[in-house]
């Protein structure tokens, strides 16, 4: 086609554009290059210092070990009981490690290292002549070893430093202490007032998140608990006595000031070590106490009393000087009883063929309207859940959520409604404290850093339409139950759980050779005192007892020696004053720590569960399952990636072979 000459001649730009499509795709290449040398030196940097920090941990060098040596990292807060004895405490696991490269004479190193590490010169050269980035010289040392190898001074040598939570007297306390699993509290106060506790340890929340307590919310601190250890001693050696004596398969208890409702003590059984809990059933990691329904039974006659006397449907007069059962007792006008038609003269009063109850219950002749105890129970709070300032334990295998609900006020007084140990014992102490609404609770006081101490105020109101008037003629009307030396009113139900109560009649006078199917009963037991002031109530639930229905209840003469010990400490007890309670030595808490972790007793099931089998590791990071399956001795597998979501052998199992299986996945 010609032009006219307006036109310019048709060039052709192709070769251009193929070259400026070569440059961008060369300057992508370069690029892309780039990046991946990038991220490669990245991942070598990261495979010899973030990979390996994450099986070394926290390290320093040996110019800085004088300073790890006496700890300086931020650890967990210590907790206390009322009488600042420690209870659990936060120091730190020392392990050493080398990097043979930055060692300027392995020969040498090697012939300073061992006599101070115990082991053979040779065989720690040629471990070290290997090349690796970092060769373990030793794990888990003492104090004093980790310093000896500090004052060597050998460039390339590093120390490792892990938190650790020790409880120093194991198994004590265990349900209201808790416990700590990656620096984190998993249970009970541990748990509740972690925040408290963490300090500036970085925080982990629980998958899926969870609401923060009201411990929580405030500043770090040490912990001085409510619980007084020598008592709390006393009342587990005597619940393991008594649950022995009637071949219970499980028991709890809780011990109340009733002046503003501290938790002097408080025991579950089957009981657990916190220093190996991962070795205890997941059902003894369960607070019961809180957590379980009991079926109160003949007890409910003790809050009909108390009703009747609200409404005055109980008639009052002076006593006689000679009637008086306390001469120093100053609860006055007493009531006069009337006895209900029955077998006086044996040891039990039946009052169903299901619930039996002792005779002081039977004593109580009440015809209460069923709307008046209703209202009573919903004073008392028994329309609601009660709880303490301490978490129930968040691992698998333990469904909390579904234990926890409302007690049903309206229906406390039928035979099939049940309720908490925690929330009788509390309703229960509403009635003999002069009517006040006080809120169990656990923690004392705080102690911060520099020693200052925060005391904690725990505000209490009224129960609605129950005076303190009413309040002493009820202790009054207990009192008058109590035998003649006696300082303490318990008052025991039993509710069949299994079997069939056989020749129990209210026309006979006793039931000497009765024919039973081996009943066994949960037992309950309730009480308060001394009766002349009362100081304490009591709670203590016996599961699938066997209990000899001709004999005197079992526990009564127990639990009175324990109350009367409790009051006569607490009476003489002195809290310490100021400053920061004394400190356990580094070097014991390790031998202590080392003592624990090897022994084979170390967790004290006592009712119903081995030691030595295989904890639930499931949940945990792979680092974390392999830190608590390191004593055992296992050959171990690992299948996938990220937290451990199967194994085997299963959780519980008896630890028989030397192989475990672990399976990871990233959603576990």
């Amino acid at each position: 086609m010609g032009t006219n000459g307006l036109q310019r001649p048709a060039v052709d730009y192709s070769g251009l554009h193929r070259k400026r499509k070569d440059q961008r795709k060369n300057r992508k290449l370069f690029f892309f290059a780039f990046f991946l040398v990038l991220a490669l030196l990245l991942f070598v940097l990261m495979c010899r210092f973030s990979i390996e920090s994450f099986f070394v941990g926290k390290e320093k060098s040996v110019e800085n070990a004088q300073s790890l040596v006496s700890g300086s990292l931020e650890m967990r807060k210590n907790i206390y009981d009322r009488n600042l004895e420690n209870m659990a405490v936060g120091f730190q696991l020392v392990s050493i490690y080398a990097r043979p490269l930055e060692l300027e004479n392995i020969r040498k190193a090697a012939d300073r290292l061992a006599p101070v590490l115990g082991c053979d010169a040779d065989k720690l050269y040629e471990d070290l002549k290997m090349e690796k980035s970092y060769e373990w010289l030793a794990k888990h040392v003492s104090p004093a070893l980790a310093a000896e190898v500090a004052d060597l001074d050998l460039p390339g040598v590093y120390f490792s430093y892990e938190n650790e939570r020790f409880y120093p007297h194991n198994s004590l306390g265990a349900h209201v202490l808790g416990f700590v699993n990656d620096e984190q509290g998993l249970a009970g106060i541990e748990s509740y007032y972690d925040t408290r506790l963490r300090s500036g340890i970085a925080r982990e929340l629980v998958a899926g998140g969870r609401d923060i307590s009201p411990g929580e919310a405030s500043r770090p601190g040490h912990l001085v608990l409510t619980l007084d250890l020598k008592i709390q001693a006393q009342l587990e050696d005597d619940l393991q006595k008594l649950a022995q004596q009637v071949k219970a398969e499980r028991a709890m208890a809780a011990l109340m000031e009733i002046d503003g409702g501290a938790i002097v003590a408080l025991a579950n059984l089957p009981a657990f070590d916190p220093n190996a809990f991962w070795k205890s059933s997941p059902e003894s990691l369960v607070n019961r106490v809180v957590s379980e329904r009991i079926k109160p039974g003949p007890l409910n006659r003790l809050f009909m009393s108390a009703a009747d006397i609200r409404d005055g449907r109980i008639s009052w007069e002076e006593p006689t000087a000679e009637a008086k059962p306390f001469p120093d007792k100053e609860l006055q006008p007493r009531i006069r009883k009337k006895r209900v038609k029955g077998p006086l003269s044996m040891q039990w009063h039946g009052f169903s063929s299901e619930f039996l109850g002792t005779l002081e219950l039977a004593d109580i002749d009440s015809r209460t309207p069923p709307d008046a105890l209703a209202a009573l129970a919903v004073s008392l709070g028994f329309d609601k859940a009660r709880q303490l300032d301490l978490a129930p334990a968040r691992i698998k295998g333990i469904n909390y959520e579904e234990k926890v609900k409302g007690d049903g006020g309206s229906y406390l007084f039928a035979d099939d409604n049940s309720v908490t140990a925690l929330s009788l014992l509390t309703g229960f102490t509403w009635l003999v404290n002069g009517g006040h609404q006080v809120k169990p609770y656990l923690l004392r006081e705080t102690i911060t850093n520099d020693g200052r101490r925060e005391s904690l105020s725990h505000p209490y109101g009224r129960v609605p339409g129950f005076s303190g008037e009413m309040s002493r003629r009820f202790v009054s009307f207990l009192a008058d139950k109590v035998k003649p030396g006696h300082k303490f009113y318990i008052a025991e139900s039993l509710a069949l759980e299994e079997g069939e109560i056989v020749g129990l009649s209210p026309e006979k006078d006793n039931l000497d050779k009765a024919e039973t199917a081996v009943p066994r009963f949960q037992t309950v037991l309730l009480g308060m005192g001394p009766v002349s002031n009362p100081r304490l109530s009591i709670v203590v639930v016996l599961d699938g007892a066997e209990v000899d229905l001709t004999s005197c209840p079992p526990g009564r003469r127990l639990l009175n020696k324990l109350m009367d010990q409790a009051v006569s400490r607490l009476s003489s007890a002195e809290v310490k004053e100021g400053g920061l309670p004394p400190q356990l030595d580094n070097e014991e808490i390790y031998h202590r720590w080392l003592t624990a972790h090897d022994s084979p007793d170390t967790v004290l099931d006592k009712v119903g569960n081995s030691p030595d089998r295989m904890p639930d590791l499931r949940g945990y990071s792979l680092r974390r399952a392999l830190q608590i399956l390191q004593p055992v001795k296992m050959r171990i597998t690992v299948h996938g990636a990220g937290r451990v979501s199967g194994q085997k052998p299963r959780p519980g199992v008896e630890i028989k072979g030397d192989e475990c299986v672990l399976t990871l996945s990233m959603d576990s």
